[in-house]
């Protein structure tokens, strides 16, 4: 594609200088940008000149003479680089708006005489200014027309001095236009679909979406011959609108409304840009699947917290999301139900809201550098700063003694952290009323646990809490059955996943694990194992540790049965005494049931069996009984639950999962 711009010789002179000393500075590479700040020299101008913008990667222009005058012709790549087009007073805001995604903006009539601006969203609050000597101006021409401002993509970071930047990265350019439209006119038409697939091929070079998300999103307009879902007429349509308030309100679910931000607004100004408004469709699906998917599977990947949390997220593909945002009456609505549905969940939701609104505000007192952790007796430069923020009596001293670490302490237990009095940069965020609360960080954690879960839990199921050592069962939402259990022990913990229940076992054997036999090479000692009951059995190779039914067996009387990769259940125990103990983290990674009997009669009811029914099976030899219909059950891991009357109650944070989730996703 070939572009070749003529300025009339009508032109005025100021103006052209303005617009060939812009001109002159974006074809620099952007670290020489950086650096310079001396005056643009002039240029002679001719009397017709016709001028395009090169793009770094670009060789020269050729330069052309004619009896018309100088000409220069630039081919830009095909399909062109994704612009915005903007209002020069719009230009910084909007540029500042979506500082996550670098762009080099170009501001033009410049903010002060004599200046042509140039941001660069890469550092916000940064500006290059780049002097450029203006004549006086004659009076202004109403039929001249304002010139046009576009914003394109930049590479996260800037190029070292004389390196090529990406084929598809566009310098900031001054576009001409025609005569102003007013700013709400709409354009005509819909997006052309060549602009469009061209922009939706450039999703794989992004970072939001995945390739695989990004093929499904190609095939879903592709489908659809290319129309644009979210643009009409030049701006947002009524759907885009609602989806926007959405992802505006993404805290509310503890999401990072950072993360799914679009263009605020945009205007064409006269004839379409096509390419502007087709990069902004592309990047409004962008911030919805991504929404989309953290919303219903996390922020954090499972296994990036521990190798035992393996559940089966359930992710909808991205040709499904669009379809139901877009055939949706109440498209933000439709987006917002992305999250977990679960009646804990909501409640999270709300407890996060009132968390926020009660967050403390900042103690008086002078910045508190970030530094180490401090405990009684360390010496530190901000001991004076602490205390003032304290008011405790001012005092040169650096020690940290004992009177500041006792109203550390004070101010930890007011705002949820460990009472401890030691200066942690926890501490140091709530005192300077920064970041959210402890308890806000929590809730966060415990969110997100909760969009590892299935979205469908089952009508009649059971959950197992191992930090509130706790087992629950639901049916229709109601409680039917608690029972308190002990999980594994912090180096055998107990999995995180979702299984189904098949069938128990009464008077069970008990086969020592493989780990097991490997960690305590006493079980396969002969006589140690004889004198504890203990069965050795050699068959083709392979010895087996095995304990007959019995009341001494490892597993009591009965175990719930629902095979899976942890080699994992639910079993009764023969220490039963342990149930009382505070801390019940002492298994080996099965979980031992308090009343196992009393959950085997519910279990099977439907079959005639009672609890006193299944009792008299003890001694009779194994017994493998089949489930009249296979019960979902559901390791899970919170340490946030909500009592009957709605308050939070927090318990342990046993194997540091929920510690780790924070880290994860950037909270104290």
């Amino acid at each position: 594609m070939g572009i070749e711009t003529r300025e009339s010789s009508d032109m005025p002179k100021a103006e052209r200088l303005i617009l060939l000393a812009v001109l002159a500075c974006l074809t620099l590479p952007f670290s020489a940008l950086a650096q310079s700040n001396k005056p643009a020299a002039k240029q002679p101008i001719g009397q017709d000149i016709t001028v395009s913008v090169p793009l770094p990667e670009m060789p020269p222009p050729p330069f052309t003479e004619s009896a018309e005058g100088l000409t220069i012709r630039i081919a830009l790549p095909e399909p062109p680089p994704p612009v915005v087009i903007l209002p020069a007073d719009e230009v910084k805001e909007t540029a500042n708006a979506v500082a996550e995604e670098p762009k080099f903006v170009a501001v033009l009539p410049p903010e002060a005489p004599g200046d042509v601006v140039i941001l660069s969203a890469e550092e916000p609050a940064s500006e290059i200014r780049i002097a450029v000597p203006l004549p006086e101006l004659p009076p202004e021409d109403p039929n001249l027309a304002a010139p046009q401002f576009a914003t394109g993509s930049l590479p996260s970071s800037p190029a070292a001095p004389g390196a090529a930047l990406a084929p598809e990265t566009l310098a900031s350019a001054v576009i001409p236009a025609p005569a102003p439209k007013a700013a709400d006119e709409p354009v005509a038409g819909p997006i052309p679909a060549e602009s469009l697939r061209a922009a939706l091929q450039r999703l794989k070079a992004g970072t939001r979406v995945t390739d695989a998300e990004a093929d499904e999103i190609l095939d879903f307009y592709a489908n659809q011959g290319f129309g644009p879902l979210w643009v009409q007429g030049g701006q947002w349509n009524d759907a885009a609108k609602s989806l926007r308030a959405r992802l505006a309100r993404a805290d509310e679910e503890g999401l990072d409304p950072a993360r799914y931000r679009t263009v605020a607004a945009f205007h064409s100004g006269g004839e379409p840009y096509w390419p502007a408004l087709a990069a902004a469709e592309v990047q409004m699906t962008e911030a919805l699947i991504l929404y989309a998917r953290e919303a219903s599977t996390g922020r954090v990947r499972p296994q990036q917290v521990h190798a035992l949390i393996t559940p089966r997220l359930q992710k909808a593909s991205a040709a499904a999301v669009l379809a139901s945002l877009a055939g949706s009456s109440d498209p933000g609505a439709a987006l917002q139900a992305y999250n977990p549905p679960h009646p804990e969940y909501a409640a999270l939701r709300q407890h996060l809201a009132r968390a926020k609104a009660n967050r403390p505000g900042p103690m008086a007192g002078d910045p508190i550098p970030e530094g180490p952790a401090l405990r009684p007796g360390m010496r530190d430069p901000r001991v004076p700063l602490i205390r003032a923020r304290l008011g405790l009596e001012y005092a040169t001293e650096t020690v940290y003694d004992r009177s500041v670490s006792v109203r550390v302490a004070s101010l930890q237990r007011e705002v949820g952290l460990p009472a401890n009095g030691v200066f942690t940069p926890q501490t140091r965020l709530a005192m300077l009323g920064e970041g959210p609360s402890a308890e806000e960080a929590e809730i966060l954690a415990n969110m997100e646990f909760w969009r590892w879960m299935p979205r469908d839990l089952g009508k009649t199921h059971i959950l197992v809490n191992a930090p509130a050592y706790e087992l629950t069962m639901r049916r229709d939402g109601a409680v039917i059955h608690e029972a308190r259990v002990i999980v594994g022990k912090e180096k055998t913990q107990t999995p995180f996943f979702s299984d189904q229940m098949d069938h128990i076992v009464v008077n069970p054997s008990w086969y020592v694990p493989p780990g097991i036999l490997k960690r305590e090479p006493q079980y396969l000692d002969p006589a140690w194992a004889a004198a504890h009951g203990y069965e050795i059995r050699t068959r083709r190779g392979y010895t087996s540790v095995r304990m007959p039914p019995g009341a001494s067996n490892a597993l009591g009387y009965v175990k719930f049965m629902f095979p899976n990769e942890h080699a994992v259940y639910l079993h009764d125990t023969p220490k039963r005494t342990l149930f009382n103990a505070r801390n019940r983290s002492l298994s080996n990674g099965c979980v031992r049931v308090e009343n196992p009997f009393q959950l085997a009669a519910i279990l099977m009811a439907q079959n005639g069996w009672s609890e006193a029914g299944l009792r008299g099976l003890i001694g009779r030899g194994e017994r493998q009984m089949k489930l009249p219909e296979k019960m979902p059950i559901h390791l899970a891991y919170f340490t946030l639950t909500s009592d009957s009357s709605g308050n939070l109650e927090r318990h342990p944070d046993i194997y540091g999962h929920s510690q780790r989730v924070k880290q994860l996703i950037g909270l104290p």
